[in-house]
């Protein structure tokens, strides 16, 4: 604590100066005080110091000194537990989780009193555990160890416990993510390193979507550990209403110890829908484990593609991510035509995607005429070689003015009354993170009756300018994205998610937006997918199921008064009943995770004395990659540990762990100094003094008869 002074240190003497003048005209000014006698003389002077001190504080206080205080906080350091909490932790040869969990408890009990600890588990998602289950279908160490490393990157944080057996199926490998951590990795080394005879299907590549009619081959790879010299039978059923039908079947003979084959089935799509398929391996006598020798798989059967065309003047890098994405649409099938003069069967595309078209040389006038003659749905999207007088003369969607053959960068800005269609949770969380796009440099005039998706933001600036807008009218539905760089959006999605599924559910969104047939049911249920909307579709055990709604009144209008009700039925009969959330005009249900198994759902709402009913299916299919590899890899797992300055240890040595992190250099608390500067007159504590010395100097002046 420190007194600082906004004038100069001698300016105290004025001021005390000044106090006792006023201090000696007060009281000698009276003549009262002279009729006393000597004998008062101490009590006088007693009364001008309680006087004098009131008065120089008072003085003291009005020139504004200022108190700077400083605190100091101990801060331990955070000690990060992550536990992997996938199947084949369970799974492991000895494994007793009660054990386990005790040792882990005793552990966190011996470092709480010099580190903070927080407790993660671990599967294909990272979650706070009070406790462990062991239950999550898949195993994703990279993603554990990044989201430890964005949480607590400006903390303090001693080291991370890394609790796994090293086995991963999901994400990129976790030796990458840890080169870039600022942390020790000390990881305790769980499962089973020995080989033991197993026979497993290693993996099933199979074509999801196939067509009416034609033939698919079904690829499996079995692996096998101390197989040798033994035989088995390789068998491919259909599953029809709890029943198994034989398919085909294929002899397997394992070679050695260490060995893989690839097996291969032609199968023939016969009827349209979903059918499920299973593979069995024959038990291999003595094997460890009979659940990878099982392999169940989904394929839907489609009795058309729809067509989508993709005609640009020029190859750009856009129009490749474009493609890639519209190929995991298993609903569509895309052309891309780089010569617009080309002729097209127009009537076959159920949407046209003109990429930086009008240019100057490519009017494309005629065709643009063609499509609006079908109408069929045209896709806009602009960029530095599109002519933007002729995109003015071709379209009344939007109106560029202004444009002086210049271009700027515009960030994309979610416009929040957009309500078109549904947008993912995820594209609205990471939208204003996407890099900009290139935008011709212009005045921006939206027409009457356009749905705007994206405000350009430039710079700082997020302006009313439409980065991407919509409109329908007698022609059609049509879309105007206002700039190129889309492959941007799709590498930044990779580069920090690992995948493309955001951008892909958006562009999947605009598609079937624009591509959509017009229906007569007023009242219409989907189940959405990364892959778009579907009334019967199949939904992994570790996703969650989404539900989407649309009423439409007499008018044509999307309204969302009524409520909304869905009963989700098992195969047991079992119902769950459930209620829509409203969102914008539609409506939308987080249903959550369901056990695998097939069920029906059956929605309905009431609207104008009239009841509407909707109904699809839904499959939990089961993810069984935990049973695939069995076998730890500890040796992972020492790399980690070795490449961030950490160490491995074993589930029974988690005392050695224990004193490795209370003795590591980082097991120091962290000292937080903060200082704060106030002004003098602001402790309230001073006006009680001043109160006491004015009151001790009445009271002495009244007990002496003074007043």
């Amino acid at each position: 604590m420190s007194l600082t002074l906004t004038w100069p240190w001698w300016y105290v003497i004025v001021l005390a100066a000044a106090a006792s003048v006023i201090t000696v005209w007060l009281y000698y000014r009276d003549a009262h005080f002279a009729g006393l006698g000597k004998s008062f003389r101490p009590v006088w002077m007693l009364l001008a110091a309680l006087r004098w001190c009131t008065i120089a504080l008072i003085l003291f206080l009005l020139s504004a000194p200022l108190l700077r205080t400083q605190t100091k906080q101990w801060q331990k350091p955070l000690l990060v537990f992550l536990q992997d909490e996938s199947q084949s932790i369970a799974f492991a040869q000895g494994f007793d989780s009660s054990s386990y969990v005790q040792s882990v408890r005793r552990l966190q009990r011996s470092l709480q009193d010099k580190f903070t600890i927080r407790t993660f588990g671990f599967g294909g998602a990272v979650f706070e555990a009070n406790s462990f289950a062991f239950r999550q279908p898949v195993t994703n160490i990279s993603l554990a160890l990044q989201q430890t490393a964005d949480r607590f990157g400006g903390q303090h944080v001693g080291a991370i416990v890394l609790a796994t057996d090293g086995i991963f199926n999901q994400g990129s490998n976790p030796l990458y993510t840890a080169k870039n951590l600022a942390m020790p990795v000390y990881t305790v080394a769980l499962g089973d390193t020995a080989v033991r005879r197993d026979a497993a299907i290693h993996s099933v590549t199979v074509n999801r979507t196939v067509y009416l009619g034609d033939f698919f081959p079904v690829k499996t790879e079995i692996d096998a550990q101390a197989c040798a010299g033994e035989t088995s039978v390789l068998s491919l059923y259909e599953i029809k209403d709890q029943s198994q039908e034989l398919i085909a079947s294929q002899p397997v003979e394992f070679a050695a110890n260490q060995f893989r084959i690839t097996r291969q089935f032609i199968v023939k799509a016969q009827t349209s829908g979903i059918h499920h398929f299973r593979l069995v391996l024959q038990t291999v006598r003595g094997e460890i484990s009979q659940v990878n020798n099982t392999r169940d798989f989904f394929v839907e059967v489609l009795e058309k593609k729809q067509r989508i065309l993709l005609l640009a003047a020029a190859p750009h890098p856009d129009i490749g991510a474009l493609r890639h994405a519209l190929q995991r649409m298993r609903n569509y099938e895309v052309d891309v035509v780089l010569d617009p003069q080309q002729q097209q069967q127009w009537q076959q595309y159920v949407l046209v995607i003109l990429y930086q078209l009008p240019a100057a040389g490519e009017p494309v006038n005629e065709v643009i005429q063609t499509l609006r003659r079908l109408r069929k749905p045209v896709w806009f999207i602009l960029g530095a070689q599109t002519s933007v007088s002729l995109f003015n003369q071709v379209q009344s969607l939007l109106t560029i003015a202004g444009h002086n053959q210049t271009i700027t960068d515009a960030l994309p800005v979610l416009n929040p009354s957009f309500t078109l269609f549904s947008l993912s949770d995820a594209l609205r969380e990471q939208i204003n993170s996407y890099p900009p796009l290139i935008t011709p440099f212009g005045d921006y005039r939206p027409a009457a009756g356009t749905t705007i998706l994206f405000k350009q933001k430039i710079g700082t600036v997020t302006t009313a300018y439409p980065l991407m807008l919509f409109r329908e009218d007698l022609h059609g539905r049509t879309a105007v994205l206002c700039g190129e760089g889309l492959w941007r959006w799709r590498l930044w999605e990779y580069r920090q998610r690992h995948q493309h599924d955001v951008f892909d559910g958006w562009l999947s969104s605009v598609i079937q937006y624009l591509a959509a047939q017009s229906e007569e049911e007023p009242f219409r249920v989907w189940i959405q997918q990364a892959g778009g909307l579907q009334r019967t579709t199949v939904v992994s055990e570790n996703e969650p199921v989404h539900f989407v709604a649309e009423l439409v009144n007499d008018a044509g209008e999307y309204v969302n008064d009524p409520d909304v009700f869905l009963t989700l039925i098992n195969e047991q009969g079992q119902e769950y009943p459930m209620t829509f959330n409203r969102e914008g005009t539609a409506y939308s249900l987080n249903a959550g995770f369901f056990p695998v198994g097939t069920y029906t759902w059956k929605a309905r709402t009431q609207w104008n004395n009239r009841t509407f009913h909707a109904a699809g299916r839904l499959i939990i299919a089961a993810v069984q990659q935990e049973y695939t590899n069995l076998k730890a890899d500890h040796r992972l797992l020492y790399q980690i540990s070795e490449l961030t300055g950490g160490r491995m240890a074993t589930p029974t040595h988690l005392d050695s762990l224990a004193t490795w992190l209370l003795n590591a250099p980082f097991a120091k608390p962290v000292v937080y100094t903060t200082s704060r500067t106030q002004a003098l007159i602001n402790l309230h504590w001073l006006l009680a003094v001043l109160l006491f010395l004015l009151a001790a100097e009445w009271v002495l002046r009244k007990y002496y008869g003074t007043y």
